[in-house]
């Protein structure tokens, strides 16, 4: 990993590189310097191997991936030409090439430019040496990004085992290898291996650091997060948990930490579907359960239990900044925007935190500039993914989220196939719907244009 600034003047580049060079600086006014010398060209400032890397990092961080790109292509053809490279440029300069394409979308062309550093690598340092793990990683990485999972599978297989080579069968250094692998096996449809193979890293890094270690924390922090993704609520609450008890531990002069782990486990207690809501059913059953509150969920409880939490610590510490603060009253505030049968209570914590951000624009604007989906459970298709001749349908819906965080002006925009979901799903969204609100000014207001695309499954009549 480079070490170099990553954000640089044109001036300040020119002084670092022209001091690398070993030319020295000398003070000329500008009105004696010819017009060529005022404004400096690319060829008059990458004359070293030096500036030329210095140029291409300022470029990947100023989001100019073209110019980075440009420059080290330019240096490996320099390199091609000179055919001798003692210290390592090539590789450097393979890298920033990978690098820049990635950043410009392009995982095919990096991948082939990390298998030629790769290369670069095993001639100079051998095949089983720890330097091909970066190369093999980014490898992997870059062909997962291009959705090529079985190629990016082998060359994570191939990191892990060079990692257990040299560092040991429980070594953590093969932790990112097993997280590329697990990513690749999602996306081979094989998500119960993915999600082994990240269990099984969290175990490696409980063996070589404890489980009562801080270092532990990101481990479970990414764990938490995929187990969030796929709807695997209880284990995520469940490493959540063990998360918060850790942020207690070590880090209790660090409130806001905290604050955003109560908050992800109360978003995760209110995503909890009623039971009655995971069953497939016919459209008379549908009708009746659009009437079903969403107060009946499990999870308003605990969930409000870990709010609490929250305002606790809020109260324990008067000097966290007002973002956090905001922050923990608008995930309060959309607990009440779920549960409660009014919006009264909800309104009144997003004014608190309108209050708390009044002076950040950008904060108002992230944090209640626009509407939000809290809470929606679509009805049940009406046949099970298991039924032979199930088609796959889509439906999308057009609505007004009100100042009351509710939805309004309901229109079928796209119907589903032969009208299939259209009226179960308009009257479970205006039934059960909850958004907070976008505000204006400290107060909320209504705001058309909002839309919801609903997948399911049925079967087409005979």
């Amino acid at each position: 990993m480079s070490h170099w600034p990553s954000r640089l003047s044109l001036p300040a580049l020119l002084l670092l590189t022209g001091l690398a060079a070993g030319q020295p600086q000398e003070s000329v006014p500008a009105a004696e310097q010819p017009p060529e010398a005022r404004v400096p060209t690319a060829a008059a400032v990458v004359d070293t191997r030096l500036e030329q890397r210095l140029l291409a990092e300022a470029a990947l961080a100023d989001e100019r991936p073209l110019d980075a790109l440009a420059i080290a292509e330019a240096w490996l053809e320099a390199l091609r030409v000179t055919a001798s490279d003692p210290t390592g440029e090539r590789e450097i300069a393979l890298s920033l090439k990978a690098r820049a394409q990635r950043a410009l979308d392009d995982p095919d062309g990096a991948a082939e430019t990390y298998l030629e550093l790769l290369d670069a690598v095993e001639t100079r340092y051998g095949r089983l040496s720890v330097e091909t793990m970066p190369p093999m990683i980014a490898i992997g990485q870059s062909f997962n990004a291009a959705g090529r999972y079985a190629e990016a599978l082998v060359f994570g297989d191939q990191a892990r085992h060079i990692a257990r080579r040299n560092h040991g069968l429980f070594s953590t250094e093969q932790i990112e290898a097993m997280h590329l692998m697990a990513t690749a096996n999602d996306g081979l449809g094989d998500r119960t291996r993915g999600r082994e193979l990240r269990e099984e890293a969290l175990g490696i890094a409980e063996r070589r650091l404890g489980a009562d270690s801080a270092e532990l924390l990101p481990y479970l922090e990414d764990l938490a997060d995929w187990y969030a993704r796929r709807g695997l609520t209880i284990r995520e609450r469940r490493s959540r948990e063990r998360v918060l008890s850790l942020q207690r531990a070590h880090h209790a002069d660090e409130p806001e930490r905290q604050l955003e782990t109560l908050r992800q486990i109360a978003r995760s207690w209110q995503s909890e579907v009623p039971a009655a809501l995971r069953h497939t059913m016919d459209r008379r059953s549908a009708r009746q359960l659009a009437r079903l509150s969403p107060s009946a969920s499990p999870g308003a409880r605990p969930a409000r239990e870990s709010l609490r939490e929250g305002e606790r610590l809020l109260e324990a510490h008067p000097t966290l900044p007002a973002v956090e603060r905001a922050r923990m009253l608008i995930a309060i505030g959309d607990w009440h925007m779920i549960f409660d049968p009014t919006p009264e209570d909800a309104l009144a914590y997003y004014r608190q935190a309108w209050a708390e951000v009044a002076d950040d624009e950008i904060a108002r604007e992230e944090l209640l500039g626009r509407p939000a989906t809290l809470y929606f459970v679509p009805p049940p298709s009406p046949v099970s993914a298991t039924v032979a001749d199930a088609q796959e349908g889509r439906l999308t819906l057009a609505f007004t989220v009100g100042a009351d965080g509710r939805a309004s002006d309901i229109i079928i925009e796209q119907p589903s196939p032969e009208d299939t979901m259209d009226e179960a799903t308009r009257r479970q969204l205006a039934s059960t719907g909850r958004y907070r609100p976008r505000f204006k000014e400290g107060e909320p207001v209504a705001i058309a244009g909002a839309r919801l695309t609903q997948p399911f499954r049925y079967r087409p009549a005979q």
